[in-house]
């Protein structure tokens, strides 16, 4: 769909206008905005205080009313130790053209869904091998962080890793949670 250079393209939703907003994990990362040829109609590298999206864009989700959210992921180095904790959500407000802030302090924020009745935004926190909820606002802001699911009391960790933690995730219309699971 799309080739742009150290974009590193990661999550990908469809919007009410029939485009696409593709997640850029590259550090920092963008989100872009593509036609459904994969043409660049925008382009984000920054929020709305200009903040630099450190740690990359990883993964895009589309609410009812046509906002978004995107989750900023945090450093991945080389060796990749998970050295501080610094991921964030993102919030698009529909006609908007500006990603607030709406959380941080997250330990590397991954896979994002919303409930189908768009009341809780659930994240997935890779390193600390857990799904977080939120509750979404009426403005699109969140509240009441708590954790979800604590995925290794769940099912035993079969291997030690700081990156053995949820990676994507998709709700489905009856609100089943799928998520991958990395490392």
């Amino acid at each position: 769909l799309n080739n742009t250079d150290g974009c590193g393209h990661n999550g990908l939703a469809l919007t009410k206008q029939h485009t696409f907003l593709v997640a850029c994990t590259n550090d920092p990362g963008a989100i872009l905005e593509l036609d459904m040829t994969g043409k660049q109609l925008r382009r984000w590298d920054a929020d709305s205080n200009g903040k630099k999206f450190e740690g990359g864009i990883n993964d895009i989700v589309i609410t009812d009313n046509g906002g978004a959210y995107a989750t900023v992921f945090g450093p991945y180095a080389d060796p990749p130790t998970p050295t501080s904790v610094n991921g964030k959500i993102l919030y698009l407000a529909p006609g908007s053209q500006k990603w607030v802030e709406v959380a941080n302090d997250l330990n590397y924020a991954n896979g994002v869904g919303i409930s189908p009745d768009q009341k809780t935004l659930y994240v997935s926190e890779t390193v600390g091998n857990c799904i977080l909820k939120f509750t979404i606002n009426n403005d699109g802001s969140l509240s009441n962080r708590s954790n979800f699911a604590l995925l290794n009391l769940l099912v035993p960790n079969k291997v030690k890793s700081w990156w053995l933690g949820p990676d994507s995730m998709k709700i489905d219309s009856k609100g089943n949670i799928y998520v991958a699971q990395w490392f």
